[in-house]
């Protein structure tokens, strides 16, 4: 094998794998707002916004972004206190691993 093989391959491989994960979080999207999925009939604006927020899920046009973001630190894949793409700082949670 040469090098430039293993090399294409591995472009190839993460062009596939962001390309996956866009696919999949503008599928996730199309079922409507999570949010009001998940909240419960009798819930309060407050109470929404108060969900929104706690699953980073506020409106921006960086969401993909700090979605994915917030999920790679969450995994431990970046460092305690790593900043983001957006420029915020994400704590790492060990209570979700």
């Amino acid at each position: 094998m040469s090098t430039r093989f293993v090399v294409e391959r591995l472009m190839q491989a993460l062009l596939t794998m962001l390309l996956l994960s866009v696919i999949v979080f503008g599928l996730s999207r199309l079922s409507g707002d999570p949010v009001n999925l998940m909240a419960p009939m009798e819930a309060s604006a407050e109470d929404i916004e108060r969900i929104r927020a706690s699953l980073g899920l506020a409106a921006s046009p960086r969401r993909y972004s700090r979605r994915s973001n917030t999920v790679a630190a969450r995994r431990g894949l970046l460092d305690n206190g790593a900043e983001s793409a957006v420029g915020a700082s994400i704590p790492r949670t060990d209570a979700l691993s």
